[in-house]
């Protein structure tokens, strides 16, 4: 018996690996799970049960994250958008939000620029 420790996947070369041939479309979402452990040498440390449970997770982990990004982007439209105007009418105030008209827990209005 050896005193080598087995790799894990989540800090593995095969992971790394995995997530950068998703990222690069050489994984496709319509490969099947045999194809893609059959591609590289370095995934067969790994069980092909455990792989395939682990490419299906990365997969989720990915498309998740994209539309993290997505999401980002078009948060930040809005946000550059938003300071493109103030910067160009810098006399108007904005709009009052909904936070400035709420209330404490013991009825007291929070403190706002109006009051």
């Amino acid at each position: 018996m050896s005193n080598r420790k087995r790799e894990t996947w989540k800090n593995s070369t095969a992971k790394e690996l995995l997530a950068a041939n998703i990222l690069s479309g050489a994984v496709p979402a319509s490969m099947e799970s045999r194809q893609v452990y059959e591609m590289r040498e370095e995934y067969s440390s790994f069980r092909f049960k455990n792989f395939s449970a682990n490419l299906e997770s990365l997969r989720m982990d990915i498309a998740r994250s994209q539309r993290d990004y997505i999401a980002f982007l078009h948060d930040m439209a809005i946000v550059n958008e938003r300071r493109k105007a103030l910067s160009q009418n810098p006399g108007i105030p904005p709009k009052q939000n909904a936070s400035s008209k709420m209330t404490r827990t013991n009825g007291k209005p929070l403190k706002t620029e109006e009051n």
